[in-house]
């Protein structure tokens, strides 16, 4: 009998949501995609991802029946929908949500936007200032050059808030763990793992294996990596090619246009002027997971 999954993993984009469903699928017990293709499903966001339900639960037909099943997928956090279309399929599900300093998170979204070839803006300033007219365009909106719209509002997305206290107001507090990117990052990054697993009810002590996911790197030719993504793309599609052909071509030919040895950096004065903008927003997190967040996310 199709099963849904038990819990879900909904953090914000670029704020560690790969790195814990890659960790989480590798502890005995629970069940989770394996392949990164098939992490964002997407089905209960409206207007991203899966529409049809048989095929959605397909995805996890290869569960044990002692297995919890898991999913991740960051559109749940900023689609204002997903908490009460979760509850309404899974009445008891856990939620697990991760957050990072929403300035940088932003800066992070917009710098792998560019790298796969999804955002043509030349500088992360151009594209703020034109942020609010994307998404207000019916004909951006129509065929936005990422499928899901949200990723383009990189400042609009950063206000927590509102986002994490839909949840803990849908399913209780006691039901959601709110994972935290920056101290993840670091040495206590195994002890919240073990605690995240605790929090599934599962019991064991294996060590994950951690590695460092989703980096972004600088783009030698944005034009050349736009076109590839949303033209090339198309065509090899058009020849009837697989899709892990197609896939596994379009990645070579844009993993040619990059430079593996640079990243981008976020103008200081950018980022001081965004977590300025973020201040209040910051605080009332803070209040609500009783967290100085501010001097985290300084």
């Amino acid at each position: 009998m199709p099963r849904y999954p038990d819990f879900f993993v909904v953090g914000a984009a670029k704020s560690g949501t790969t790195a814990i469903w890659k960790y989480l699928s590798t502890i005995p017990g629970i069940y989770m995609t394996k392949d990164i293709r098939e992490k964002e499903l997407g089905f209960f966001s409206n207007g991203y991802g899966l529409t049809n339900l048989n095929e959605y639960l397909s995805f996890f037909s290869g569960a044990k029946p002692n297995e919890i099943i898991g999913e991740s997928c960051h559109a749940y956090l900023t689609s204002v929908e997903s908490a009460e279309m979760i509850k309404s399929s899974v009445r008891n599900a856990k939620i697990i949500i991760s957050l990072r300093n929403p300035a940088k998170r932003a800066f992070s979204l917009y710098s792998w936007m560019v790298m796969h070839g999804y955002e043509n803006k030349l500088s992360f300033e151009e594209a703020l200032q034109v942020e609010q007219q994307r998404i207000s365009d019916p004909n951006f909106i129509k065929r936005p050059p990422h499928p899901y719209l949200k990723n383009f509002e990189y400042y609009g997305t950063g206000f927590y808030f509102q986002q994490v206290k839909r949840y803990f107001d849908v399913f209780g507090q006691e039901n959601v763990r709110v994972l935290i990117f920056e101290e993840f990052i670091k040495h206590e990054n195994r002890k919240i793992v073990f605690e995240l697993v605790k929090f599934l009810g599962i019991d064991t002590d294996i060590t994950p294996i951690f590695t460092r996911e989703n980096e972004s790197f600088k783009v030698k030719d944005v034009s050349k990596q736009f076109f590839l993504r949303q033209t090339w793309e198309r065509k090899l599609k058009g020849y009837f090619f697989s899709r892990y052909f197609a896939d596994h071509l379009l990645n070579f030919r844009m993993h040619r246009n990059l430079d593996r040895k640079s990243k981008y950096e976020i103008n200081p004065k950018t980022y001081s002027m965004l977590i300025k903008m973020y201040k209040e927003d910051i605080t009332n997190l803070s209040n609500l997971l009783n967290k100085d967040l501010n001097q985290i996310w300084n």
